[in-house]
């Protein structure tokens, strides 16, 4: 009897794992071809919103109920232009949803032209010419989008447009650009994880830490300390005066890698300095564009840039001691007969332009002949090694005009000693020389100069009351340069020269009493 009921409960068992399987087999059936149905390939080609209130094509993956509220239900891939916006007062949502381009000039990703109180929101918008643009569209809102790689005007493009609202938007590879365009709320932004600073109407303060910098209507603001990398605008000075970009190898911007401009000045004019940057990788590594006068540019590394220098209706500005290196064109003058000064005069020294070719007969570190731009733009005294300027503990800088690779540099306080190690720059190179400029604060002339131990001649290019300006060659190798005041040397040779009477004068007072 048990027998039987075992079997039977068997029986029953393996009916219940049956039917378990069976129903998890047919479950999975369903949610696969459930799943297949949902899969479906982004939609392709350009969204318009027209004024009537309708999308066209009837097949874009966008909805509305409302005439009002846009909502995206798939991604979007364009060969041009992505969404065109000709309806007023309406909400494009995207749902988290990304709209994608291909890189092609000139096409945007949202378009907006004379427009008002459009709200974009939650949207992605990636590789395009520009992310967001308005031209001439006013209280309009850009909220909570990510926008990535749009290359050329960056993710939101202002265009002639005021009193827009640009409120907690992620920018990757790429920034705001401003155009002519004034009263904007730009507010919570990031750039590559970084505070996006944009300043209106501001004066007399300092920006500390930025992904990007937008100056509107400013006056005397310091952007200093800085690293700003893969933006489309490191910084951009709109209508601002008496503003400094500064900074060395410790605080020194580095503005790289940016597909559009590492610094961008328009119109605007009036004592803006910008000094001891880095700026490399860029479409134009100095834009100074549209009445944009009376500006210094000093002491730069403008390195690897399409265009170095771009100068468009722009004159009076004055550029000296910066390095160009390898720029595909050095200064790019697209208005002729706009006059700007090319150097600081005479021994002060204009620019190192790697392909100068001229010669440096009389050994002062600079150029016999002039390097000439254009006839109104020509550096009149073009410096034949780079310049690198050197801070110290005291204040003062030091600035080395070399054809070596300063390696290393140090000023000690305590002996008033300047230390260089310094390599050649080519294998082939057998010659190099140093042009150093030292304030007397630091170390009064005359010098001792001694290379790898040995003592070498100088020429002395410029003495006054404050400053010397000297000039010394050698045999190259890897070097170590020490210079010091040629009374330290004295005081050196006076004290071992006391330690040794010193010395022999107890010497001989210990004779004495050991022979008695």
């Amino acid at each position: 009897m048990q027998d039987i009921v075992y079997k039977q409960g068997r029986e029953e068992m393996k009916k219940m794992v049956s039917g378990v399987i069976l129903t998890l087999f047919l479950t999975s059936i369903l949610t696969s071809a459930f799943n297949i149905q949902s899969v479906r390939s982004t939609w392709a080609g350009t969204v318009y919103i027209h004024a009537d209130g309708s999308i066209d094509p009837p097949d874009a993956p966008m909805i509305t109920y409302d005439n009002v509220t846009y909502t995206l239900t798939d991604n979007i891939t364009s060969v041009g232009d992505g969404i065109i916006v000709k309806r007023d007062n309406i909400v494009i949502y995207g749902a988290g949803y990304t709209l994608t381009g291909t890189k092609e000039h000139f096409y945007k990703g949202i378009y907006l032209s004379g427009r008002m109180n459009v709200t974009i929101q939650n949207i992605n918008i990636q590789n395009f010419f520009y992310g967001i643009g308005l031209a001439y569209s006013s209280n309009n809102s850009i909220t909570e989008n990510n926008l990535s790689a749009n290359y050329i005007y960056g993710g939101v493009r202002l265009d002639g447009s005021c009193n827009n609202s640009i409120v907690g938007n992620f920018f990757i590879n790429n920034g705001l650009y401003v155009e002519d365009s004034y009263w904007n709320v730009v507010e919570d932004n990031t750039v590559n994880g970084k505070p996006l600073v944009y300043l209106e109407g501001a004066s007399d303060t300092s920006v500390m830490e930025a992904g990007q910098v937008i100056l509107v209507s400013c006056n005397s603001i310091k952007v200093e300390n800085l690293s700003l990398l893969n933006t489309i605008v490191g910084v951009q000075i709109w209508n601002t005066n008496s503003t400094t970009i500064s900074g060395n190898n410790i605080t020194r911007n580095n503005i790289a890698n940016n597909d559009g401009e590492g610094i961008r000045l328009y119109s605007s004019l009036n004592y803006n300095g910008i000094s001891r940057n880095n700026i490399a990788n860029n479409w134009e590594g100095i834009a100074i564009r549209h009445v944009s006068n009376h500006n210094s540019i000093s002491g730069n590394n403008v390195i690897n840039n399409g265009w170095g220098i771009d100068l468009y209706y722009s004159s009076n500005n004055r550029f000296y001691h910066n390095n160009f290196i390898n720029n595909t064109q050095q200064v790019f003058i697209p208005t002729p007969g706009y006059t700007n000064t090319w150097d600081n005069g005479y021994p002060s020294g204009g620019n190192y332009w790697n392909n100068y070719t001229g010669t440096d007969a009389n050994g002062d570190g600079i150029g016999d002949s002039p390097h000439v731009i254009d006839e109104n733009n020509v550096d009149n005294y073009p410096l034949m090694g780079q310049l690198s300027s050197f801070n110290t503990t005291l204040g003062y800088s030091v600035d080395v005009i070399s054809n070596s690779t300063i390696e290393h540099f140090e000023c000690f306080k305590s002996n008033s000693t300047i230390v260089m190690h310094v390599s050649n720059m080519t294998a082939n190179q057998t010659v190099g020389f140093c042009r150093v400029t030292i304030p007397h604060e630091l170390i009064a002339p005359p010098y001792n100069i001694t290379v790898n131990n040995a003592p070498v001649e100088y020429n002395t290019i410029l003495e006054n009351e404050t400053l010397s300006i000297i000039y010394f060659t050698y045999e190259h190798s890897q070097i170590e340069i020490i210079i010091v005041p040629e009374h330290s040397l004295t005081m050196l040779l006076l004290m071992l020269s006391i330690i040794t009477v010193i010395v022999t004068t107890l010497k001989r007072k210990r004779s004495l009493r050991f022979s008695r």
